[in-house]
């Protein structure tokens, strides 16, 4: 019987509540927040925060601690893997702002467009999504490389699949609204191949194939 340790999720969700609450402060809250900049994917319409990180991943976070028996240096390691991760998505997402101005940054008034000085462009609440990234990656490295009975690999399933396309093809589709096939089709190609990739881990976790690297029960 899978139990729910509620410590982690609180975590998750309060850090989530402190982004909106730095996303109202800086007016990206609301589409059209009065005084705010002109953004394309205010807080309340990004379904990977409202949906994926506020609900769906500090529900895995909760089903999975119980089996977390992961060493210090382990999570030293997976700090900084998802550190560089977050860091390079995040520099990604300043690129998008060249053709999409609002989308994820409201503008590149701080950097001046210097590529080297993107992070200067970060507003409070995307710092407090870069620490949430960079959490969250901690803690599906730690599931990948920890044995799971198979109920939660079922579960972690078919919540990722959830996940994806209200991470990926949701915001994809509101920064590039009028919607360029283009878009539609590189949102698609994205989504499906975090679709394969789940489908494997998880092929290789119910059959045993996966090295266990990290402690477990």
């Amino acid at each position: 019987m899978t139990s729910f340790v509620w410590q982690p999720a609180f975590v998750a969700i309060m850090v989530v509540i402190v982004e909106g609450i730095c996303s109202w402060s800086k007016k990206t809250f609301w589409p059209n927040h009065k005084g705010g900049p002109v953004i394309k994917l205010p807080f309340v319409y990004h379904g990977g925060v409202i949906v994926g990180d506020l609900i769906i991943l500090p529900y895995l976070f909760g089903i999975w601690w119980q089996y977390f028996h992961v060493k210090v240096l382990d999570w030293a390691i997976l700090l900084v893997v998802s550190v560089i991760i977050t860091w390079i998505a995040h520099r990604a997402w300043w690129f998008m702002c060249a053709e999409q101005p609002g989308f994820m940054y409201p503008d590149r008034s701080e950097s001046e467009g210097d590529e080297d000085l993107w992070y200067r462009d970060l507003p409070s609440s995307a710092w407090v999504h870069f620490v949430y990234m960079t959490g969250a990656l901690m803690m599906i490295g730690a599931y990948i490389f920890t044995p799971m009975p198979e109920e939660i690999i079922y579960k972690t399933f078919w919540a990722l699949i959830v996940f994806v396309p209200v991470a990926v093809i949701e915001p994809g589709i509101v920064q590039g609204w009028p919607v360029k096939k283009v878009d539609v089709f590189a949102q698609l190609s994205v989504n499906f191949f975090l679709w394969g990739l789940i489908g494997g881990i998880t092929h290789l976790k119910i059959n045993h194939l996966w090295i266990d690297i990290l402690g477990g029960k």
